[in-house]
């Protein structure tokens, strides 16, 4: 029974990459961002304020935090994406979807 699980599972995991992969390519020739860009910017379109932390980002999408940072750095630049110092906390900062990242 355990055995079928880890195969079955392992199956959903390759067809998911495959997916991803077959995808990546069209993406970004039309969109000109990857696909993880894209859910790094989805995440940020569903949150509050359209922001989370670079933690928080990482935890959603299952990478490491100089990941993410690596990630939002060129989008950052093309105005896509923005940095929001915390109210309360200056060695915080938010990760912002702007309005040209939300169009």
């Amino acid at each position: 029974m355990e055995n079928t699980y880890v195969i079955n599972t392992l199956r959903v995991l390759q067809s998911a990459d495959v997916i991803k992969a077959r995808i990546s390519g069209e993406f970004s020739s039309i969109h000109g961002l990857s696909v993880n860009e894209f859910f790094l910017m989805l995440h940020l379109d569903q949150a509050p304020l359209n922001r989370l932390s670079r933690v928080e980002l990482a935890k959603r999408m299952h990478l490491s935090a100089s990941t993410v940072t690596r990630m939002a750095a060129p989008m950052e630049k093309v105005g896509l994406l923005g940095r929001q110092a915390h109210e309360r906390d200056a060695r915080l900062a938010f990760v912002v979807l702007t309005e040209t990242g939300q169009t």
